[in-house]
């Protein structure tokens, strides 16, 4: 496995991580919103009781009415240490998801040099929207469109960043809408299906993971239980087990050392 970083400063970036993952909750807890360890989070949880040893992001997720309620609240709970980046605080921005910031430290990657948004470390919290059920149509086609919008959104701000390839450069560079349009419409295709009785799952939609691997029965996430992470609990979804099959297979195996990657910061500051 090439090496990230030394073990001390990976330490150091995990706290980091940690300290605003225990924002995050002490506003969640405050409100009464539940949210869950997802992802290479909860897996590092159950597997390891902590951080996958060579991983350096932190994931949560919240229904998305959850999310919504958070967003709400969050800018005037939240200590001044950190910030809520998104499209709505951050012009710039180009994700369909929400991060939040340590605005005294700089986690700086490759494709983000030219980008003079904010780089402070962060964690990322992701939204779940319903679907009937795991072999949806509609679900498949929000998806597609909205994957499909989101590239578009790299595609035009990575211009600036100048880390694409000429096709793609000339997509993006012919991109005339703001990233706010484009996001605002993602989100919206992403909430069709909400609030309707027969909905018996939820998917995480922004993920880079398939449909299939994404989507859940509502009973394996609520309620919510706990896991121990780096010394403290947390939630999880109830059957975490479940959860974490569907989306990594036989997860407590070990992945070949070629694939234990790193988000690889240029620039580190904690």
């Amino acid at each position: 496995m090439k090496e990230l970083m030394d073990q001390e400063t990976l330490k150091k970036l995990h706290n980091t991580q940690q300290e605003i993952l225990d924002e995050f909750v002490k506003v969640c807890e405050n409100n009464n919103l539940q949210y869950f360890l997802i992802g290479g989070t909860l897996l590092g949880a159950v597997r390891h009781k902590g951080f996958i040893p060579w991983d350096d992001d932190l994931d949560v997720a919240m229904t998305r009415k959850e999310y919504n309620k958070f967003l709400e609240i969050a800018e005037k709970e939240i200590s001044p240490k950190y910030m809520i980046d998104n499209i709505n605080t951050n012009s710039k921005y180009y994700l369909s998801f929400t991060k939040i910031r340590n605005k005294n430290t700089i986690f700086e990657q490759d494709v983000q040099v030219k980008y003079d948004g904010p780089k402070g470390v962060w964690i990322d919290i992701f939204p779940l929207d319903e679907t009937k059920n795991i072999n949806s149509k509609i679900t498949f086609i929000q998806k597609k469109i909205g994957a499909t919008l989101a590239r578009l959104v790299l595609y035009k701000n990575y211009v600036i960043m100048g880390k694409l390839k000429p096709l793609k450069w000339l997509i993006g560079r012919f991109i005339f809408l703001k990233n706010k349009t484009i996001i605002n419409w993602i989100d919206k295709i992403y909430q069709l299906q909400n609030d309707k009785q027969q909905n018996e799952y939820v998917i995480n939609f922004p993920s880079a993971y398939t449909i299939k691997r994404e989507t859940n029965e509502k009973i394996n996430y609520f309620p919510a239980s706990k896991v121990e992470f780096e010394g403290k609990m947390y939630n999880a979804p109830k059957d975490y087990d479940k959860v974490l099959k569907r989306v990594f297979g036989n997860y407590m195996e070990l992945p070949p050392e070629e694939q234990r990657i790193t988000h690889n910061p240029v620039r580190l500051e904690l």
